[in-house]
Order: C-alpha cells, then structure tokens, then sequence
C-alpha cells in the first residue's frame, strides 16, 4: 500500500509508453502450442456461470453429499472455495503435453477434492510450482502427498526481491499468459 500520493511525474513514468530501439527479451520463453488452465482453488465458486468456446465452466452439480431433508436422502454440491489459490497449467507442444500444479490452496482438501469432480488425476502432475511459501498458497501440500505422493514432483518455489512471482507460458503465434498466485507483495 502507498503511504504517500504520487506526483503527476511519478504517474507519466508509470504509464506505459513506446520505446526506441528494438525490443528485446532477456529470458526466452519457447512457445507452445496450446496451454489449458485449471482453477481448482479459488476465493469464489460461480456454479451458475457460463462457459463460451473457449471457457469450460464446472458444472452445477459436482458431486453429492447427504441431505436427509429431501426426499432421495441427497443434494448437489459445488466446487469448494477458499482463501488461496491453485491451478493445474497443462501445456502442449506438439504431441507432448506436461502438467504443472501453481500453488496448492489453503487447505490440504479444497484441491485434492475440487480435482475429483473436474477428472482431474493429481498423480499426473510433473511438477509443483509454488508462487511463494503463504499459507493460503501452500497449504495444499499435505493433501497433494495423500494423491500424488512425493513422485509426481520437481518442485520449484520462486520469490524475487519480496514479490509473490508467476508462471509465464507462450504460446506460439497468440503471446503471452501469465498466472499469478497473488498480486500484492510478500512480506
């Protein structure tokens, strides 16, 4: 949080702008074909969002659960959502497709549960990125080990100078997409 305004300088230098010269990017990113992006711990669940062709929403029913007050003795449920955050990124290029779990949430059910409705297979996962070491961001860790145990993993958590850091995908001839854990400093 800024403790002070900012002048109308600080503003301008803030504000993107053209540069001159040629552009040049310090870390290559190898582009991929295709990137799918799995929210499996989130602050919300919106059961009755709609999907378009390139969103699929979770549908309305994900699972069931006792309800003795109705008649068939059950109800649909929805996605669970939490503080946190996690996200299975799974990204192709060419025939090879590899899975990426970003974060883990803040509890050690809410992913490993959400994952089951979506058919999503934990185990499956080649590697763990935590975008830093919250509660909120890491506490899904005790769950992911009851489903994929320490084999699916090489595990990478990345903070640079106090920031929460992101996951940045290319894909090839569209650009960009970045995924972030948090979008606030890390103390």
């Amino acid at each position: 949080m800024r403790e002070a305004a900012g002048t109308a300088a600080d503003i301008r230098m803030a504000m993107p702008r053209p540069v001159t010269g040629s552009a040049v990017d310090p870390i290559m990113v190898e582009p991929v074909d295709e990137v799918v992006l799995a929210t499996l711990v989130d602050n919300v669940y919106d059961a009755l969002l709609d999907g378009d062709e390139t969103v699929k929403t979770s549908p309305f029913s994900a699972g069931t659960a006792e309800a003795p007050q109705f008649e068939s003795g059950v109800t649909t449920i929805g996605l669970m959502a939490e503080r946190g955050f996690s996200a299975l990124v799974t990204v192709r290029r060419g025939s090879t497709a590899t899975s990426i779990l970003f974060d883990t949430g803040l509890s050690p059910d809410a992913m490993v549960t959400n994952a089951r409705p979506l058919g999503i297979d934990l185990a499956g996962v080649h590697a763990l990125v935590l975008s830093h070491g919250h509660f909120d961001h890491a506490g899904g860790l005790p769950g992911l080990a009851t489903v994929a145990a320490p084999k699916c993993c090489r595990f990478l958590c990345i903070r640079w100078h106090g920031r929460a850091e992101a996951l940045v995908v290319h894909i090839r001839d569209k650009g960009l997409v970045v995924v972030t854990g948090c979008g606030r400093p890390v103390p």
